[in-house]
């Protein structure tokens, strides 16, 4: 398993990678990001392909937990897409629930301000799909939040293509192949609970 770290020096310097992360959680979770009174309504969209092992009712737990303390203090989950044995590579217009998703995104009675997903390699499962769902909810006056981001998505400014390289490397990594997404998750056995 590869993992990203982020190592601080003796006098606090985080380094490119660190200072970035540091500000897209500051960006993501700082006021005024899609905040209506009472908080931000959240649409939560998750998705398992069936073949990592976990029952798809534990996948989807485990993924709306991480959707949930992504969020935590800004809003609350209102809607839930989820779509079952369609593995990340299929695209999100083949997708029953993802799809589904998209068309509210363009409805003004949807019920929600943003979006929020459990998990990036899930969800997109390429950089393509990925910029295309958040340029698509973004025209619609959506954000999307999801814990590799810290929160909300950078769209602005620097954050977004570095947000992008990052998640392009995770994607490609060889811990993504072969289901091992899910046992990375949640803590090297299917079935366990996210402790966030």
């Amino acid at each position: 398993m590869e993992a990203i770290v982020v190592a601080l020096s003796d006098d606090g310097d985080r380094g490119a990678l660190g200072s970035w992360m540091a500000g897209a959680s500051r960006r993501g979770r700082g006021a005024g990001s899609d905040e209506v009174s009472g908080g931000v309504r959240f649409a939560f969209y998750g998705c398992t392909g069936g073949f990592d092992g976990d029952a798809p009712e534990v996948s989807e737990e485990w993924q709306r937990e991480m959707a949930e303390h992504t969020i935590a203090g800004k809003g609350v989950i209102v809607a839930g897409f989820f779509d079952i044995a369609v593995t990340a590579r299929v695209s999100w217009f083949d997708r029953p629930q993802a799809s589904a998703l998209r068309v509210a995104f363009g409805d003004p009675d949807r019920g929600f301000d943003a979006v929020v997903v459990g998990d990036y390699e899930r969800a997109f499962g390429a950089v393509a799909q990925f910029r295309e769902t958040v340029s698509l909810s973004g025209r619609h006056g959506l954000r999307v939040w999801m814990p590799e981001a810290g929160g909300v998505i950078p769209v602005d400014g620097r954050g977004f293509p570095a947000l992008l390289t990052v998640l392009q490397s995770v994607v490609h990594s060889p811990a993504a192949w072969g289901g091992e997404v899910g046992r990375r998750r949640v803590g090297g056995q299917g079935g366990r609970r996210v402790r966030p």
